[in-house]
């Protein structure tokens, strides 16, 4: 039982946010770069 709902979890939660283009995180990454430099 405890392993079925687990499994549920882990498949539910592919969320749109956590599927972000690579594009974009590389985007952040330069600015925030930038930004600390």
């Amino acid at each position: 039982m405890f392993n079925e709902s687990m499994g549920h979890d882990l498949k539910t939660p592919p969320i749109p946010e956590y599927k972000i283009p690579s594009k974009f995180v590389a985007k952040v990454l330069m600015h925030c770069n930038a930004s600390s430099m």
